[in-house]
């Protein structure tokens, strides 16, 4: 039977970080020949000396050392599965190119030395991030508390102005850094703009949308009551904590907080029992539900996701879940028999044709 979670989406995560690896222990072999590494950098590069364009790319999968890389794997363990799964595999693989070629590019027109790394990249990533989910709040060794993406976000970018003006060490290379977090930032705000990033109501554009109505609201409030005859019945007062609640999971899934997640969505099935969220973050919620033992508002959630998004990609594994679910946990087994029935000509010859006949024969289907 099923076990683990439905649908992972950060292969293209893992595929960058072990290309990058590959790449610095390919280096590594040659690095008892100081005069071999230096061509490798000198030729792979972003070299300003002798550019090519090629090196706008490949100079993300260079390296100066452990360290370097570890820094820059862990940038983009964190903050590449939340945007991959916005993105999609193969935008997601583009952004994060793009954004090192961006910061390549700026490099090469404003410094004189060969840089290596995949920081410009994964700076991109991070402005990318403080678009996408202003909300979440990021853990780092210095604050005492998690801090705002957009705060981090602009700390750095500080930081690597002070840089790029002389302040601090050198060897770092700060315009590459500021190239990569801008173009993070404008490349994210233009697609959610334009529609090509999924919105889901905790966006940069979305919160700056509210901070406007509420300014506005508040200029409204001070002024001098009128009272209308006609004033329209008041609105529905769950209807901001239900924006509130899609905000705060929307957040947390961002920030891989998926039990958080869960509860919140839980909260919001009780304000509207037809609550959906975009499809895997919805799925990401509903499996977080299961795994808790919430095996009632798990069926709930992935019946409803069933309902919303009819042509998913997980739909067998879906019911095939959900006839578990409601033959083990919850004793419906007609219902069961109901999905298996359906189910079985589906996967039929497939992988999950096993273990939805062993069911079916549990249930007598």
């Amino acid at each position: 039977m099923i076990s683990s979670p439905i649908g992972s989406t950060v292969s293209a995560t893992r595929t960058l970080i072990v290309a990058t690896i590959a790449a610095y222990a390919l280096v590594m072999m040659r690095s008892s020949d100081p005069a071999a590494s230096a061509a490798i950098v000198t030729r792979y590069g972003a070299n300003p000396n002798d550019f090519h364009w090629w090196q706008l790319v490949t100079s993300l999968f260079l390296h100066g050392g452990l360290a370097h890389l570890g820094f820059n794997m862990i940038g983009l363990a964190v903050f590449g599965p939340p945007l991959e799964e916005r993105l999609g595999r193969g935008r997601f693989i583009i952004f994060y190119l793009a954004c090192g070629a961006a910061a390549s590019a700026a490099h090469v027109a404003l410094s004189s030395a060969p840089a290596i790394g995949a920081s410009g990249a994964v700076y991109g990533l991070l402005g990318a991030f403080a678009v996408i989910y202003p909300r979440a709040r990021i853990g780092i060794l210095l604050a005492p508390r998690p801090v705002p993406a957009p705060v981090l976000a602009l700390v750095y970018l500080l930081i690597d102005i002070l840089g790029a003006g002389g302040v601090g060490g050198r060897g770092v290379a700060n315009l590459a850094h500021i190239g990569g977090l801008l173009c993070g930032v404008v490349a994210a705000s233009t697609m959610l703009w334009l529609g090509w990033i999924r919105r889901d109501g905790s966006d940069i554009l979305f919160v700056t949308r509210q901070w406007f109505r509420r300014r506005r609201a508040r200029r409204v409030l001070s002024e001098p009551l009128r009272v209308s005859v006609n004033a329209p019945a008041p609105s529905d007062p769950n209807a901001t904590r239900i924006m509130e609640l899609r905000g705060e999971i929307s957040a947390l899934h961002g920030a891989r907080n998926l039990q958080d997640a869960a509860r919140s969505y839980a909260d919001l099935l009780a304000l509207d029992p037809r609550a959906t969220l975009p499809e895997q973050v919805h799925l990401d919620v509903a499996n977080q539900l299961w795994a808790a033992g919430d095996a009632r508002t798990a069926v709930a959630a992935w019946e409803l996701h069933r309902l919303r998004y009819p042509r998913s990609a997980r739909a067998n594994e879906i019911d095939l879940m959900l006839a578990l679910a409601y033959a083990r946990r919850l004793g419906a087994l007609d219902r069961a028999r109901e999905i298996l029935a359906a189910l079985r000509p589906r996967v039929a010859g497939g992988p999950l044709s096993e273990a939805t006949e062993q069911l079916a024969a549990e249930v007598g289907a």
